[in-house]
Formats: structure tokens, sequence, C-alpha cells
């Protein structure tokens, strides 16, 4: 048997639960760690784990709007995220790359939104002048 065997055993139930994090990205990244190696770690590696997950998560947003539409037997989801800039630019060229805007899928996006506001416009600006004509 490998000596790092006993480390992977299923803790006994007289052992304390690790302390959970604070940071809800870091909660959510340790519920996803198998429970034998969630407890084999130390309080430095869950520490550094957590510091880790701090880093990543989001920050706060100046314009933050998130949205989910039913549509027949699924639900769609938007955000639409804005601010100051804050990641260098190999970062930006780095996401550039791995979330390319010219998709297909983005375009049948795109001129669905455009098309639904378009609309909506017409109709708000068609009922206002018919109620302006009517008084």
């Amino acid at each position: 048997m490998p000596a790092d065997s006993a480390v992977l055993t299923k803790p006994e139930a007289t052992e304390p639960t690790p302390s959970a994090p604070d940071n809800g990205l870091a909660m959510r990244l340790f519920e996803n760690i198998p429970a034998q190696v969630r407890w084999s770690l130390t309080p430095e590696q869950r520490h550094a784990i957590t510091e880790a997950a701090q880093k990543c998560a989001w920050g706060r947003h100046e314009v933050d709007i998130r949205m989910s539409i039913p549509l027949f037997t699924k639900r769609l989801y938007f955000v639409l995220l804005g601010g100051e800039e804050r990641r260098d630019k190999a970062r930006r060229t780095q996401d550039r790359k791995a979330r390319s805007v010219n998709s297909a899928r983005n375009f049948a996006f795109l001129a669905f939104f455009v098309t639904a506001f378009t609309m909506l416009g017409g109709l708000f600006w068609t009922l206002l002048f018919t109620w302006y004509l009517s008084s």
C-alpha cells in the first residue's frame, strides 16, 4: 500500500470539519474537490487556495445587469457588465482569443436583441403618438 493512501482515506466521523472559506468562489471550489483530497489539505494549503480564488473572483462593476428569460422549456440568461478596464494587454488578448465576439451564436443573439428592442421602441412611439393625437 502506498504511503499516501492513508492520507486519502475517508475521514473518521470524530475528525473536525475543515474550516469553510468566507469567499463564495473558494467555497464552490472546495465543494468540488473530492472529500478525501479536501481532508488531506493542510491549513496553509486551504488558505493558499482561498487566496487564489479571491484573486480570480469578479469584482464589483459600475454596470451589472443580469437577466433570466423563459423561452419555451428552457431559461436563457444574459449578463451585461461594464466599468473601467483593469485587465492588462496580455490578459485582454488572451480573453479575446478565448471568447471571440465573432461567433454565429453571438451574432444571432445580437440580432434578436436589436430586433426585439427596435420593435418595443416602435410600439412605444406608436402608442405615444396615438395617445397624443387622441388628446
